[in-house]
């Protein structure tokens, strides 16, 4: 048996062992995860990472994994992609590092990490519920991949409530995001 032919069992193998999970999580990955590109971009190599994280699968194997599930464009493009670099002399995509940081180089816009921040910071709670808001705020700072120290985002939770909310809350005592989340809601509630 040739080391091809080896490998493609040991990615058969593994693949039985993992696709059932990368399956339940993220589905076939040719269709749209979002409403753009870039957006389906991120959720797709999130939804993998959790995977990945939780399904142990050896580095040399994240590729084959994260690749088995394309269909539709996305295979389309990574039979290409194999195929210009196979040309170029590049050699194999070997890390799922490699795969995501190519991924988002070819399919996030530049502009999208920039747009991700200004939501985030124009972000208000508005119509929303207090844990709508929440979400939609944690939400932005993963996928804008925003590092920043707990009392800022703290900050930044407090200042987007609505006043009628923020009146009260200012009145109570907090030392935590979560405390300020549960004092929150609990004033929500309180004022429906």
């Amino acid at each position: 048996m040739s080391n091809e032919s080896e490998s493609l069992a040991q990615i058969r193998k593994s693949a039985s062992l993992n696709c059932f999970a990368l399956e339940r999580v993220i589905g076939p990955c040719g269709r749209t995860y979002g409403s753009t590109i870039g957006a389906g971009t991120d959720v797709l190599t999130s939804k993998v990472n959790l995977v990945f994280s939780y399904y142990p699968c050896p580095d040399g194997e994240q590729v084959q994994m994260a690749v088995f599930k394309f269909s539709d464009y996305a295979l389309v493009w990574w039979t290409q992609l194999t195929k210009t670099r196979n040309n170029n002399g590049e050699g194999r995509v070997l890390s799922w590092e490699e795969l995501k940081h190519i991924m988002r180089r070819c399919f996030i816009p530049s502009h999208y990490q920039r747009e991700l921040k200004q939501r985030l910071q124009r972000l208000r709670q508005g119509s929303r519920t207090i844990e709508e808001y929440y979400k939609e705020m944690e939400a932005l700072i993963q996928r804008a991949d925003i590092q920043e120290e707990k009392d800022d985002t703290l900050e930044r939770f407090i200042v987007g409530l609505n006043d009628n909310i923020l009146d009260v809350l200012d009145l109570q005592n907090y030392v935590n995001l979560d405390e300020a989340l549960q004092i929150a809601i609990a004033i929500e509630n309180q004022q429906k």
